[in-house]
This record gives structure tokens, sequence and C-alpha cells, in this order.
């Protein structure tokens, strides 16, 4: 029999493939620099990759490598109501480590959610970027749809920031608050998403002061205002949702955008901002989907839901949108 506190060799009955979750309840994915200086993911939450069973030194990185088995060593403490009840039925399977399989489930189901919404919603199929696949666009159309897309990323940190001010528990907020941080660069202006969007826009021949003039057109100050009034004045599943959706929608068409730059500009485009996002807005949403998961319950749900169509629509509102207006600039440039 194992002692009090779930301690002892033995596994966790429940299957592995289902209890791979960090400590912590809002399970943040870490992130780590790549060669290039820049940052890509190395352990991204329920991915299902194997974890090593040690933990390293650093007690700050040490919910990155969790092990698969509830040992005492590092499990949570027992409860009040675990602790008077017979050292026998206090067993790994009762100990706080595998009621995290509520958890799993509940991201589980915002996860099927989101493939339903995306199966539905075939983003890399719309036109905005079957346009960019066979190249209709002239390089003035292309630049006005980069410069209009330049208008969405440089707000996008404000979204963050809208949601973060109506999240009522710091549990929720902290992945959040990394997330925000990556935005930032991790503090390095070099790698602020704003700046390495810049460099692309440089790359395909937006001059500085083209950007600088450039102004957002109204369907995108909607989509700004709309989204940042979305996570600050409603309810905050609904703007967790949406904001998942739309790392998720990023996450699919950077590889697109990437594709068309390389193609049509060769090596002059600096593509890092969208090879970036390729893997980071991955993490980034199920990061959300993970923190969306810990509120989807009871009357939540129906507010999960809805967020998830709500940004589902505005992503692919605004992609329609510019392409109506990158065609009618032609007909006016």
């Amino acid at each position: 029999m194992p002692p009090a506190g779930g301690a002892g060799p033995l596994p966790c009955p429940v299957p592995a493939s289902r209890f791979r979750t960090p400590i912590s309840p809002i399970t943040p994915a870490r992130t780590g620099k790549t060669g290039g200086g820049r940052f890509s993911p190395i352990w991204p939450a329920f991915t299902g990759r194997s974890i090593p069973t040690s933990l390293p030194a650093s007690p700050r990185n040490w919910r990155r490598r969790i092990a698969t088995r509830c040992s005492s060593s590092w499990a949570p403490p027992p409860t009040p109501t675990e602790m008077s009840r017979p050292a026998w039925l206090w067993t790994p399977a009762n100990s706080p480590y595998c009621r995290r399989d509520s958890m799993t489930n509940a991201y589980t189901e915002v996860k099927h959610l989101a493939q339903q919404l995306f199966a539905r919603h075939e983003v890399e199929q719309h036109p905005l970027f079957l346009a960019l696949h066979d190249q209709t666009f002239s390089p003035a159309q292309a630049k006005e749809a980069a410069l209009q897309i330049y208008h969405v990323v440089e707000h996008f940190p404000r979204f963050l920031s809208a949601i973060l001010t109506n999240l009522p528990d710091y549990r929720l907020r902290m992945p959040l608050v990394e997330n925000l941080f990556e935005e930032h660069g991790r503090m390095n202006a070099a790698h602020v998403h704003l700046e390495t969007y810049k460099l692309f826009l440089r790359g395909i021949g937006v001059t500085d002061a083209e950007r600088e003039a450039s102004r957002p057109i109204i369907p995108v100050l909607a989509y700004n205002r709309a989204v940042t009034d979305l996570c600050l004045h409603y309810p905050y599943p609904e703007g967790l949702a949406a904001l998942g959706v739309i790392e998720e929608i990023v996450a699919r068409v950077s590889p697109l955008v990437g594709a068309y730059a390389a193609s049509a500009y060769g090596g002059t485009a600096d593509l890092a901002h969208f090879t970036d996002h390729e893997t980071l807005d991955v993490t980034h949403a199920n990061e959300i989907y993970e923190v969306v998961a810990q509120v989807y319950a009871g009357d939540n749900k129906p507010l999960v839901e809805r967020g998830m169509q709500l940004g589902m629509y505005y992503h692919t509102r605004l992609y329609t949108d510019i392409l109506d207006h990158v065609r009618t600039f032609a007909a006016h440039a």
C-alpha cells in the first residue's frame, strides 16, 4: 500500500498518454530561442510528447518536465479531506495529479469545437490566399494588402491587454501575460512582432514613408474596435475563445503568406515574422484553449462556443474586406 500523500514508485493508473500536463492548472507552454535568436515552442502542452522524468534543478523551470508518476516528492499536498481518509484510500488514482484528468477532458472538448469550426471554415481556402497562391495581385496590390494587415498587427497586443483587464483570476491571466511578453519580443526590441513585420514590409518594397503614410481602411478599423470591445466589455469567456481562434487562423495562414513572399520576392523578403508565427501562434492558440478549458462549464459553455464563432467571423470577414479593398485599390491605382 502506498503511504499517505500518494508517495511511492507506483505509476498513476490513468494512461500516461492522457496525463502529460504541467503541474499548473493553467499549463502555459514554454518557448526557447532557436539558433537565429528567435523563439519557438519547446514544450507546447497536450502534444503527447514524451516528457523526461527528472526535474531540472531550477524551480522556475521545473513545470516543463513533469513526469507521469504521482510521487510525493513533487505532488501537491493532500487536501484536509484527503488527509482524514485512511492511507490506503488515498492512492495515486485519487491524487491531485490524476484529478487533472477533468481539465484534460475539457481541453479535448474545446479543441474538438475548434476542429469542427475549422472544418466548416477552411481558412486556407479563403479567396485572399487563393489569390496570393495564384499570384494574381500586382506588386501595388500586394503592398496595400500587407499594409492593411500591418494595422492589425500593430493593434493585436491591445486585444491581449483588453482580455487581461477583463479576466478576474490571476491564474487565467498568467499564460496571456507571457503571450503579451512574447508579442513585445521578450523585451528585445529587435524581436517585437511589429518590428519583424516592418522588416517584412521593407523586403517586399514598402518604404518607411509609405508605411507611415498608410491609414487603416474602415473594415480594418471596424475589426480592431470590434475585437477590442469584445475582449474588454463582454463576458470574458467570449473574448478568450475568440482570441484562441484568431491565433489559430494566423498560424494556419502564415505559411501561405510566407510561401507567396518567397516565390514572388525571393531572398529580399524577410520572412521571420511568418516563420515565427507559424509555430508560435500554434502554441499561443493552444495556451488560450487551455485557459478556455478552465471555464468551459455550465453557463460559460454557450459563451465559449459563441466566442469561437465570433473569432472566426471577425477574422475571415477581415480577410474578405481586405481582398475587396485591394481589388478596388487596383481600379483606382
